[in-house]
């Protein structure tokens, strides 16, 4: 079983799309990375790019075009689904191979993200708190895993919208989406509460939203999370019950 997923994922490493994908983000990572050279240190420069919007906009352009290109594989090797016992196999064989094929591509933009850092801030290492008691680093993890979270959901989510709407559709709300993040032609605004700027739109959260505390960032972002995998769990329960007319 392991070893049909990884052969699907070296299968894509040949593609015009996954080439596409690693010259994009190694150029990005590298850009980003001496954009924050200016007085800053190695962990502060990691951390302004994960809250760096445009840092996010061409990330998860990236994503998506790895994710369509999974979906495609799929629909032109038929074979694969016809062997399964039921439709919602199919679908789950689908969403391991994107969750895979996410996870791994995902892995590639961090190692980007931090050779960049080796190559423009390795001298000058500084690891302090940042607040309530948190250290840079630590905060560091929380902000990967929270984009790698997100991001695997709305992932999850484009797979099962290329089986329910027009791809055209899925590309407008996907650009709906990265064009809403803070700096890029539409706004939305925040609701402020006890010193937190809690975005109305999940895009709001892959920038440098101001939170009165770490505790506070953490609610607020367990709160969305839980938000859109209920979306992404209805979703995947209205596509097995209309997969009759799918694939």
């Amino acid at each position: 079983m392991k070893n049909r997923y990884l052969k699907n994922f070296n299968s894509m490493l040949n593609t015009p799309s996954f080439k596409l994908f690693m010259i994009v983000m190694t150029l990005m990572s590298l850009f980003c990375s001496a954009l924050t050279t200016y007085k800053m240190d190695y962990f502060t420069s990691v951390i302004r790019i994960y809250t760096y919007s445009f840092y996010f906009v061409v990330l998860i352009a990236m994503m998506i075009l790895i994710t369509h290109k999974t979906v495609e594989m799929f629909k032109e090797n038929q074979f694969q689904l016809i062997r399964m016992k039921s439709k919602e196999k199919c679908f789950e064989t689908i969403m391991r191979q994107v969750v895979l094929n996410f996870s791994i591509c995902f892995i590639v933009t961090v190692l980007l993200v931090f050779i960049g850092a080796n190559l423009f801030h390795a001298d000058n290492i500084i690891i302090q708190d940042i607040g309530s008691g948190i250290s840079n680093v630590l905060y560091i993890f929380f902000l990967i895993f929270k984009a790698y979270l997100y991001l695997l959901i709305l992932m999850l989510i484009n797979t099962l919208l290329f089986y329910i709407i027009d791809e055209k559709l899925i590309i407008f709300l996907n650009a709906l989406m990265v064009f809403t993040i803070e700096g890029y032609y539409l706004y939305l605004p925040y609701i402020k509460y006890e010193g937190n700027e809690i975005p109305i739109f999940i895009s709001g959260l892959f920038t440098d939203t101001k939170f009165a505390s770490f505790e506070s960032e953490l609610c607020i972002t367990i709160g969305y999370f839980l938000i859109i995998l209920l979306i992404c769990y209805s979703l995947f329960k209205y596509v097995i019950n209309k997969s009759k007319s799918m694939i």
